[in-house]
């Protein structure tokens, strides 16, 4: 147990922040976010506001809290008499959805007045519910201690079931109340301020004054105004014995029967066996007139004068505030339409400050490089000459250096009187050329940096107020935020030039980088889209120049596509060709080929150039071969069309001289040799659904297709038979893959 606590009987009833930042992670712990906002204004009626502070909660609660609306969850809305406890079934319900069960341990908070986060506890003991806790100090606390926190709305929890197993007589009637203000045996407390009790603050909750007989005891009173903790145990009792509290049973109340539940927790944690707490309190008592109230007398006639200097006193300090906001206000005005230009504003502040700090002249000075220099000066014109020639100075020169030790602000009584004016001639000087006698120094800090100063001076040794240094102060950080504008303007205009320079630099890498999209968009009408863009990341073109090189050449077109096209509508012949291309043409990037052309039907491809491949034939039967598997699909739903067509393909491996062919606006890839006339020629003798090799080709992929040896061949153009094999249908999942077996083999070929 904290020794903060040793004194009190109930001790459980508070818990530590430590303890709580410690044990976030249990189970059934609740945390319980109570936070109303109330205001209060003597000229409204009624004159008191309560609002949900439920904004609050999401911006920044304890982790893992819950918010519970005191104003409109826990208070009965049946009742005419405002903040009235609720009925047990109400409250029950309130809990459930919480998450509070009969055995949880509840931690409750508010993140204003603590009171809040009392009247809840109160609300769960008559309830029935031991275990409740008041956070001590509160979220102010928490926060003041760099505790962590969360935003946003409270996160899901499981309902529960709340059960009121006892409801304790902790709430007084106005029948109770009425019997206590006769009674020498109970006491009853006002929670109010002393200033609502004695009714000189205007604030009533429908008649003036307090209840008959009764004594105060501000709830405020009750926690250090430091620490938002409540006082120590022997504190409280003391405030309390000192009312004869602990001889009586005792009521508090206070206008709605909030305030009052801290003076009754507090009661009950030093022991005080009988205490109730008055629910609504005023709200309910001051509106029956014949219940009995009291309220000190209106002051004496010898009293006048002094209420009437001290109304002039307020009055007086009521134009001083509403001038320097006016000032402040204006000041703010330049800051805005300065553009980053802090001339203008140190200007405004000096000429505001002297006149509101009954000074004869001003100056600012900007901190930098280790040296002062004047940046503004307002006031004697020969003082503000004189400060124009000055060059920048060392803080130890004009006796400044105090202020590089982080004091808030310095008054000098008497310049003249001070060891600086005697022995540093630039101090002497400034002291002269100013005429100073008093003077009052400020410095211009920003995260504890120095910045600068700012100096007002008198004539006369008279030295400044409270009210003017904090005026002073203010006007010290209002030079802070347009220097700091400044600096963020400067940095804004510098990070734009360089968008500009990096904008430029775009636009010529843009204008790069759309000649070589024009490039690859080039290559890619011949070649596969990887090897285009491969050439181009290269840079080098070359090797598409006129060259010789052994080739792989497929060669396929359709059988019957002639008699087609002869009976066929021109818009049908495109339409078949789009989807001919469309299901064929995607292939031979897939295997990356170098396509040749689209002619008709026929198509021309070739593999090892521009690009070197290890395995040129074998790609080449492999895009044959997926290129027969998409005819075939396609065929079948033309012939259900009436179209009798059949597919057939050839492929030779030789030499050949490759190289662009075409103009400057429209060029190709193409290859020239006697292996191209060799694949057109196979291609040609092919039936519906064969794929003809030659036997350079055969040798090569022999280890990965079936291979029907056709023997020797007599091809148009050509002087010499050709060994040709036929490269075998697949007939299951398994033989579409590579290395199947060869089942015939041919005599000697091309």
């Amino acid at each position: 147990m904290p020794a903060s606590l040793a004194g009190f009987a109930h001790p459980q009833f508070l818990v530590e922040t430590a303890w709580l930042a410690a044990n976030l992670g249990l189970r059934d712990l609740r945390v319980i976010d109570c936070t109303v906002h109330i205001g209060f204004d003597p000229y409204a009626e009624p004159c008191y506001t309560v609002a949900s502070g439920r904004e609050d909660f999401e911006r920044a609660h304890i982790p893992g809290a819950q918010f519970v609306d005191v104003v409109s969850e826990l208070a009965d809305p049946a009742n005419p008499v405002p903040l009235m406890a609720p009925g047990a079934a109400e409250f029950a319900a309130v809990m459930g959805r919480l998450s509070i069960g009969n055995r949880s341990r509840v931690v409750l908070y508010s993140g204003q007045n603590a009171y809040w986060a009392t009247r809840v506890w109160w609300l769960l003991r008559m309830f029935g519910f031991d275990n409740p806790a008041l956070l001590d100090g509160g979220w102010q606390k928490w926060r003041r201690e760099g505790r962590p926190a969360e935003a946003g709305p409270a996160g899901p929890r499981r309902p529960t079931r709340f059960v009121v197993r006892a409801q304790r007589d902790l709430m007084a009637t106005k029948a109770e109340v009425l019997a206590a203000t006769g009674d020498p045996a109970a006491l009853t407390i006002n929670a109010l301020p002393e200033d609502q009790h004695n009714f000189t603050s205007g604030v009533h909750y429908g008649r003036p004054g307090h209840i008959t007989g009764s004594i105060n005891i501000p709830s405020a009173d009750l926690l250090d105004p430091n620490t938002n903790e409540f006082r120590s145990p022997a504190e409280l009792r003391r405030r309390f014995e000192q009312a004869g509290a602990f001889d009586r049973r005792v009521i508090t109340y206070c206008g709605a029967g909030i305030a009052a539940s801290a003076d009754a927790m507090a009661l009950v944690m030093l022991g005080h066996p009988e205490v109730k707490l008055y629910d609504s309190s005023l709200c309910e008592w001051a509106a029956d007139p014949d219940l009995p109230m009291e309220a000190p007398p209106v002051p004496t006639s010898a009293n006048q004068a002094i209420v009437a200097f001290e109304s002039r006193r307020l009055l007086t300090e009521l134009r001083e505030a509403l001038d320097q906001q006016t000032a402040m206000t204006e000041v703010l005005q330049v800051i805005n339409s300065s553009h980053g230009n802090v001339a203008p504003v140190f200007d405004a502040i000096l000429e505001k400050a002297m006149r509101l700090c009954d000074a004869a002249n001003g100056s600012l000075w900007i901190y930098e490089s280790g040296r002062f220099r004047g940046a503004a000066a307002c006031g004697d014109s020969q003082y503000a000459a004189w400060l124009k020639q000055q060059a920048p100075v060392r803080p130890v020169d004009m006796a400044a250096d105090r202020q590089l030790g982080g004091e808030q602000f310095l008054q000098i009584a008497d310049c003249r009187e001070e060891d600086a004016y005697r022995t540093k001639p630039f101090y002497r000087e400034m002291v002269d050329a100013s005429r100073c006698r008093t003077a009052l120094v400020v410095p211009l800090r920003k995260d504890e940096q120095l910045l600068g100063l700012i100096i007002v001076y008198r004539h006369e040794v008279r030295p400044f107020t409270d009210n003017q240094i904090a005026l002073l102060q203010n006007f010290a950080a209002q030079a802070v935020i347009a220097m700091e504008n400044a600096r963020l303007l400067g940095e804004l205009r510098q990070r734009t030039e360089e968008v500009a320079e990096l904008n430029r630099g775009l636009e010529t890498r843009v204008a790069e980088q759309v000649e070589e999209l024009a490039r690859v968009g080039r290559l890619k009408r011949f070649l596969a889209p990887q090897l285009a863009e491969l050439i181009v990341s290269q840079g080098d073109e070359k090797i598409l120049e006129s060259h010789r090189r052994e080739i792989v050449v497929v060669f396929c077109d359709l059988r019957g596509y002639t008699a087609f096209t002869e009976t066929a509508e021109p818009e049908e012949v495109l339409d078949f060709l789009r989807e001919y291309h469309g299901a064929l043409g995607p292939l031979v990037s897939q295997f990356e080929g170098t396509l040749d052309q689209f002619s008709g039907d026929g198509i021309m491809v070739f593999f090892n150039d521009p690009v070197p491949c290890p395995d040129p034939a074998e790609r080449a039967v492999k895009m044959a071969m997926a290129m027969r598997e998409e005819a075939r699909k396609l065929i079948a739903t033309w012939r259900r069309d009436g179209c009798e067509l059949g597919f057939g393909a050839g492929i030779a491996q030789g030499y050949a001289t490759l190289g662009q062919i075409g103009f400057s606006d429209r060029s190709g890839y193409t290859a020239i040799g006697t292996v191209c006339n060799l694949a057109a020629r196979l291609c040609a003798e092919a039936k519906d659904g064969q794929i003809l090799i030659s036997s350079r080709v055969a040798r090569v992929i022999e280890a990965v297709a079936r291979l029907e040896d056709l023997g020797n061949l007599e091809l148009k153009g050509l002087r010499r038979p050709v060994a040709a094999f036929n490269v075998g249908q697949s007939t299951s999942p398994a033989e579409a893959r590579p290395n199947l077996t060869v089942v015939a083999r041919g005599g000697p070929g091309a």
